[in-house]
């Protein structure tokens, strides 16, 4: 009697992990090696190496990094996924001193609007370095580096002589080891026949009030495009301007008085054409007819009539028209006044829903300020 039998063949696979080995302490530059299961890999400063393919349980190593750092723990044992961080000390070292070894400028004498590049190299300390560029004491542009040497460029735009220097920052040990270079005058001359143009403002409030909190006044002028502003009384200056410009002065500016009126200031002269250095003086009123030629105010043919007995609403009112206010007792005003926008008071009327009120009426028991409606006579 025979008996047949079959042969199974089981493979059993170890299920397979990674681990993360973290390098802390390393100084920048500097690297370190681990051995994994008798394979070897590099950390790097400030990073971490995966080893993965691992199975069942598995020695490592760490090694001296290059710059003679120890890790801790120099080693161990590990069966699992996990992180492991492994810490560098260095040994007790003196470092010298940081210096600037070399700072020099592409050109010291240049025009309004030329870019120099700088040059500046250190040594001592750990070799690697963060650089700054100073411009008469202001530090400028973005930090470079770490390395141990760098070109900074920077754009004089204004004409002037300058100071600068550099500074060197251990990017290892810190602001213990820094250094200053000795300073470079550069001389930046204005650009050949270009002049400078200022303007100054008279007329507008300084600020205004708003929901209990003060807001500063602000008007601009634009010259071939180019835009700059300032607060009101404070003068707006244009350099490097050749030839024949054209400048536009923001108008009208809007100035909330209270909840019911908003003031136009327009400008005089409103725009304008300069081909040479000087001052222009702007003026803003209230008064539309004072800016450019541009702006003009409307009327008809009741300009002059005395309009005190018409509502406030009443479309025939028109700029120019006159009203008569005689109760000083009631607003403080008296005396006759002109309207100098019409359509303004109409809509502030509607706002304040008193179209059946009389013009004379209107304006004293809303005396809204410096004539966006009247002017005395």
């Amino acid at each position: 009697m025979s008996i047949a039998s079959n042969i199974v063949t089981v493979t059993v696979t170890q299920p397979t992990y990674s681990v993360q080995f973290c390098a802390e302490g390393l100084e920048q530059g500097d690297q370190a090696t681990i051995q994994v299961a008798g394979q070897g890999y590099v950390i790097q400063a400030g990073e971490c190496t995966t080893v993965s393919g691992l199975s069942g349980s598995v020695n490592w190593v760490a090694y001296n990094s290059n710059e003679g750092a120890t890790p801790s723990p120099p080693s161990g044992e590990v069966s699992k996924a996990t992180t492991i961080y492994i810490t560098y000390n260095y040994p007790s070292r003196a470092y010298s001193p940081v210096q600037i070894t070399n700072f020099t400028a592409s050109s010291t004498n240049v025009t309004q609007g030329s870019t120099v590049n700088f040059n500046v190299s250190a040594s001592g300390g750990s070799g690697s370095y963060y650089f700054t560029l100073y411009v008469n004491g202001t530090p400028v542009g973005n930090t470079v580096g770490p390395s141990s040497s760098a070109t900074i460029s920077y754009t004089f735009n204004e004409a002037g002589t300058y100071s600068v220097y550099a500074e060197a920052i251990d990017a290892s040990l810190g602001t213990s080891y820094s250094a200053t270079s000795s300073a470079i005058t550069i001389n930046v001359q204005a650009s050949p026949s270009t002049y400078t143009l200022t303007f100054t403002e008279t007329g507008l409030p300084t600020s205004y009030v708003l929901y209990g909190n003060t807001v500063y006044v602000t008007w601009s002028v634009t010259v071939n495009g180019q835009t700059q502003s300032a607060q009101a009384g404070q003068a707006i200056v244009f350099t490097g301007l050749s030839g024949t410009v054209n400048y536009s002065v923001q108008s009208p500016i809007k100035v909330p008085e209270n909840q019911y009126y908003t003031a136009s200031y327009y400008a005089s002269p409103s725009s304008g054409t300069a081909s040479s250095g000087g001052t222009i003086p702007i003026t803003y009123s209230t008064s539309s007819s004072s800016s450019s030629s541009s702006t003009t105010s409307s009327s008809s043919s009741t300009t002059g009539q005395n309009v005190s007995s018409l509502s406030v609403c009443d479309s025939s009112i028109q700029n120019g028209d006159y009203a008569i206010v005689n109760n000083q007792a009631d607003t403080g005003y008296s005396g006759t006044f002109t309207i100098i926008d019409a359509s303004g008071m109409k809509n502030d009327a509607y706002v304040a829903g008193e179209c059946s009120a009389s013009v004379s009426w209107f304006i004293k028991a809303h005396p809204f300020g410096n004539g966006r409606y009247w002017t005395t006579p």
